[in-house]
C-alpha cells in the first residue's frame, strides 16, 4: 500500500508546533505575559503537548507495533 502523507505532515507539522511554543515560552517567560497572554499560551501548550503525546504513542508506542503486526499480515 501506498503510505499515507498527509497524516505524516500534519504528524511532523504538529511536534514542530510543540517545539515552537516550548522555545517561544523558555524565551519570552510567561512571567513577563500578562494573564491573558499566559492563559492563551498555556492552553497551546497543553493542547500541543496532548497532541504531540498521542503521535509519540502512535509512531513509538503500541499502536505502532499493531500496525507493524497488520501490515505484516497483509503481505
Amino acid at each position: 500500500g501506498s503510505k499515507n502523507l498527509t497524516q505524516n505532515i500534519l504528524a511532523y507539522a504538529a511536534i514542530v508546533a510543540f517545539f515552537a511554543i516550548t522555545g517561544y515560552i523558555i524565551s519570552h517567560g510567561l512571567g513577563n505575559m500578562n494573564t491573558e497572554e499566559s492563559f492563551i499560551i498555556g492552553n497551546l501548550t497543553g493542547m500541543a503537548g496532548a497532541i504531540a503525546k498521542d503521535i509519540y504513542g502512535y509512531y513509538f508506542g503500541s499502536s505502532k507495533g499493531e500496525h507493524d503486526t497488520q501490515k505484516s499480515i497483509k503481505k
